[in-house]
């Protein structure tokens, strides 16, 4: 019998998930290939429509599904642990946790000959005072449990207190989040009239962020659009501002400004979750930087690969050449910034398939015994649009260069999530 050939995937997410399926799809016909997926959650979690927890217009079903659905897959094999360290000159994993009913080294090693990074990210507080401390974080499942549960104590509550809701980061969680909360406080209401109980009309929904607009790394339409009706729904934008300090009952803003707070959720952006590796792969940032093929950077492991959030990679879709600027009459070159892709579901998605597909035509040149040089799939990636959900069945949306609006936007957002989802969860 050949040598069976061992995949490893550190991480359950969009872009370990979408690789998973990839390859299982690709080599269907090798019955010698056995899959490891690594990671501690029992739940597969579709976070962009996490903010959907709180109005509960989405049902769960279409966000999170358990991984025992992959219980009847002999070859795939779902290790519930977290990596603590990689051994790339070994190729050996060490997972934090005894696993009895596979045949591994000690029970925490886990040996692989083709291996994915896709470990996430996690919130990045920015060291902010009394930030880790005092905000909730919205970045898994649990979070937004959590979340749910404190804002509905005090909506079913029969407390007359003021509640202000304080939220750090006006990216597409922290718009998305203000908008499903102040449409749960309307329904909350709307059913308190029913019952013939007072209405909560002392809770305030409060976004801090510094730019002018919502949005800010989206188009301008997106933008003015979410700035102008979170205006109408009376939510409060702090714009130009920035978190200095976060206490129990109140915000320091960078201005001197206090926000009153009670309640305050950090999604002020992401940190990557760094994982042990021998020898060091991993950039002072947390990031794992990786060439155009997906393959971990310097190329000196070429069967592993990384994609998502835990990656670093030049947009060259973005790149602009060097500037000439005039100075005392002479031209000189300016440097421009580089762009890198962020951390986004649609990313994590293609960069998975990408180093999916090359990882597939190395294991098909190594079976062929092939000795000519490879030549592998290079990432260049241009998004493809923006869905933003700004509360109960309203949206904004743009495919290429067409914009929509609510109701449209909504429909469309809901039936392409359901689809990505069903495809994460089934495969290729």
């Amino acid at each position: 019998m050949s040598k069976s050939i061992r995949i490893a995937i550190v991480g359950s997410g969009v872009a370990g998930m979408t690789a998973l399926h990839y390859l299982n799809s690709k080599l269907k016909s090798n019955k010698n290939v056995e899959f490891f997926l690594i990671d501690p959650n029992p739940n597969f979690v579709f976070t962009p429509r996490l903010t959907e927890l709180i109005t509960g217009v989405t049902k769960e079903k279409y966000m999170i599904k358990p991984k025992s659905i992959f219980k009847d897959h002999e070859r795939i094999h779902v290790i519930k642990a977290s990596a603590k360290e990689i051994n790339l000159n070994s190729k050996q994993i060490t997972v934090d946790r005894i696993i009895s009913k596979l045949n591994l080294k000690k029970g925490q090693i886990i040996d692989y000959d083709y291996l994915l990074l896709a470990q996430g990210a996690s919130t990045n507080f920015w060291g902010i005072k009394g930030a880790k401390k005092f905000c909730f974080p919205y970045k898994e499942y649990p979070d937004a449990q959590k979340l749910k549960l404190e804002i509905f104590s005090h909506l079913n509550s029969e407390s007359d207190e003021d509640l202000n809701i304080t939220i750090a980061g006006a990216g597409p969680t922290g718009v998305e989040l203000a908008f499903s909360i102040t449409d749960a406080i309307k329904a909350a209401n709307k059913q308190r009239k029913k019952e013939g109980k007072s209405l909560k009309e002392n809770i305030k929904v409060h976004i801090v962020d510094s730019g002018e607009f919502m949005l800010k790394k989206l188009p301008s339409y997106f933008q003015k659009k979410s700035t102008s009706l979170a205006n109408k729904k009376k939510i409060f934008f702090h714009s130009k501002e920035r978190v200095k300090e976060v206490h129990r009952a109140h915000v320091d803003l960078v201005s001197g400004k206090k926000v009153s707070s009670q309640i305050c959720i950090w999604t002020a952006g992401v940190t990557p979750n760094v994982i042990l590796t021998v020898p060091n792969v991993v950039e002072d940032s947390g990031h794992i930087r990786v060439q155009r093929s997906m393959q971990v950077y310097p190329l000196k492991f070429p069967e592993v690969f990384a994609a998502g959030d835990c990656t670093l990679l030049e947009d060259i879709s973005k790149k602009k050449s060097s500037k000439k600027k005039k100075n005392g009459g002479k031209m000189e070159s300016v440097r421009v910034r580089k762009t890198y892709y962020p951390p986004t579901a649609q990313v994590a998605s293609r960069q998975a398939e990408f180093a999916s597909e090359n990882m597939f035509v190395m294991i098909k040149n190594k079976k062929l015994g092939l000795n000519v040089p490879i030549k592998l799939k290079e990432f260049n990636y241009k998004s493809k649009g923006w869905f933003v959900e700004l509360g109960t069945k309203m949206a904004l949306a743009q495919a290429g260069p067409i914009f929509f609006k609510e109701p449209v936007a909504w429909h469309a957002r809901d039936k392409y999530y359901k689809y990505f989802f069903w495809k994460l969860m089934n495969g290729y």
